[in-house]
């Protein structure tokens, strides 16, 4: 009966004693010193407490005995216990604020864990040996770990292999606390985000899809989803960022997930960063709860044009073509892409923020350095620039999809030539027309970032000139030095002549001599005549002869001006 009664106590003994494990290892601290190393243990049972008096932990060469410094070895169900080096209570305690209250702290009979502390050089194996003298762990640690991450176990009550050990999601690891990677009793995680159509177009209706998993040990019947459109990116859900929240009601069993939809109605153009939220009861998980994905919604057909070509720059000048937004609403360029008849691949622009206002502009260029840009326009540099040809060639702009947004194929009869680039006359027509296109008839040859000098909103119906202001007074006041002489042609682009007679007919200069201009244009007059004389006060005759650049045909259009001087 005393034999049976001993065997039933051993074995009882070895049964409680399996329920202790290894559950975490710092072998590698964040402070370069062995005080700073650590091995957390388990007590796995749900009922029995184990006594540690008499046990031992180290490595593969040696084992030290096991202390409690308040003589308080018991291990209660479901408790862990830090053992810690004896080091670390010489230090200033880098773990105290991590090691719960209710946790068990241990050291050992010895100056450092093993045979010399644990190696951050060579894996070891830490063994954890009853009272007994039975091994009743043992666990092999990697040496991928950053300074500062701890091994963990993850499943707690599964073996010491080590798919079931982890690098600790917590600096410091977490010492007599669950692990980081272990699950939790609640514990919902947001996978997946995706979306249908997968590259809608402006219009489209869009479903956000979210798939949520289940990783905790419990079964979960409720919980919340808010689907957010991130504007700046902060990863929080703000005042006006919310797309819409979805009530889940639905029992999700342990390792089972759901897929959560929300329809977004017509979504405004451009690239989003669509947020998915979740917030269950319980659950104290937080860095899983949330998930992102890039959601970019097509613009409308031509809402950026190619607006003007510098395709034969001068001698020591670079190619570039600008664009222009069109439309009502901001366009972000980056991921569009370019190219032109020789290319066989699209060049495609950098991914960061190419935001163009509406009726601003964009220079893509070889070089940052483009003479006469407006500062303004924004400037986009791609690492591979497509030569432009001067004879012909085709260019096609495409957004972030691929999708054209404009396309034309020019001639060197369009326009254009060493130093003057090619320019469209309105964005609003079409592009493929070459009757939309002219050379520049600005003095500098080309007007990057700036309005087209030849760009025409509507055709004046006939010739027409007027002076401002009426009288002017040349005498340096600063009032009213100069006269602003503003030409209208009916057409697009043309040559013209611009003179002043005085009322006896005498020629007293010629403002514009065969130069070219578009359907508008300013003429400054300061007074003076052809050899920058001041000429008398008095009325004068403001006579211009327009051709039109194409048709051959001669306009006239003429007015008077008062030129006033102070009297003596």
């Amino acid at each position: 009966m005393h034999r049976l009664f001993i065997l039933l106590f051993l074995c009882s003994c070895e049964v409680a004693s399996a329920q202790v494990i290894l559950s975490e290892v710092m072998y590698n601290p964040r402070v370069n010193d062995n005080a700073y190393e650590f091995i957390e243990i388990f007590n796995a049972s749900a009922a029995d407490t184990i006594s540690l008096f008499g046990w031992q932990i180290g490595d593969q060469a040696e084992v030290d005995s096991l202390i409690s410094p308040d003589a308080l070895y018991r291990l209660a169900p479901q408790q862990f216990a830090v053992a810690l080096d004896p080091g670390y209570f010489l230090t200033t305690g880098i773990y105290d604020s991590l090691i719960p209250s209710n946790a068990l702290i241990l050291t050992i009979n010895d100056n450092t864990f093993g045979s010399g502390g644990l190696s951050n050089s060579t894996a070891e194996t830490v063994v954890l040996v009853d009272a007994a003298g039975n091994t009743v762990a043992r666990y092999t640690y990697s040496l991928s770990n950053a300074d500062g991450i701890s091994d963990e176990k993850i499943l707690l009550n599964n073996d010491d292999s080590p798919g079931n050990w982890a690098n600790s999601l917590r600096a410091d690891g977490t010492p007599g606390a669950l692990n980081s990677v272990s699950r939790r009793e609640i514990d919902l995680a947001a996978i997946r985000l995706w979306f249908d159509p997968p590259k809608p177009r402006a219009g489209d209706d869009v479903q956000i899809n979210a798939v949520v998993l289940n990783r905790g040990r419990r079964t979960v019947d409720r919980f919340v989803v808010t689907f957010a459109n991130d504007r700046n990116q902060d990863g929080v859900a703000q005042g006006g960022e919310e797309i819409g929240n979805v009530t889940v009601e639905q029992t999700v069993p342990s390792e089972d997930s759901v897929v959560i939809r929300r329809l977004w109605i017509q979504p405004p153009a451009g690239r989003h960063h669509i947020l998915a939220i979740l917030s269950a009861p319980l659950d104290t998980v937080t860095s899983n709860d949330r998930i992102s994905a890039r959601l970019s919604v097509g613009y409308g057909s031509r809402s950026v044009v190619i607006n003007e070509i510098y395709y034969a720059p001068n001698t020591g000048e670079a190619e570039w073509v600008e664009f222009y937004n069109r439309s009502s609403q901001p366009v972000d360029l980056s991921e569009w892409r370019w190219r032109d008849a020789s290319a066989e691949f699209p060049i495609m622009f950098p991914d960061s923020a190419l935001i163009i206002a509406p009726g601003e502009f964009a220079l893509l260029a070889a070089v940052r350095d483009i003479a006469r840009a407006d500062s303004r326009a924004r400037l986009i540099v791609p690492k591979t620039w497509l030569t432009l040809n001067n004879d012909r060639d085709r260019l096609v702009l495409a957004d972030f999809h691929g999708r054209v947004q404009d396309s034309l194929s020019y001639l060197q009869n369009w326009g254009g030539q060493t130093g003057v680039s090619l320019e469209r006359i309105n964005p609003h027509l079409a592009g493929a027309d070459s009757s939309n296109w002219s050379g520049c008839v600005d003095p500098n040859g080309s007007t990057p970032g700036w309005p087209n000098s030849i760009f025409t909103e509507f055709v004046p119906s006939q010739a027409t000139v007027t002076v401002s202001p009426q009288p002017f007074s040349p005498d340096s006041d600063g009032h009213d030095d100069a006269a602003i002489i503003q030409i209208q042609v009916p057409a697009t682009t043309a040559t013209a002549h611009l003179k002043i007679y005085d009322v006896r007919g005498r020629l007293v200069h010629q403002l514009l001599n065969n130069s070219p201009i578009g359907a508008t244009h300013q003429v400054v007059w300061n007074g003076r005549d052809a050899a920058n004389q001041p000429v008398p006060m008095g009325l004068y005759i403001v006579y211009l002869q327009a051709i039109h650049a194409t048709g051959g045909i001669l306009v006239e259009a003429r007015t008077t001006l008062v030129l006033a001087r102070k009297l003596n």
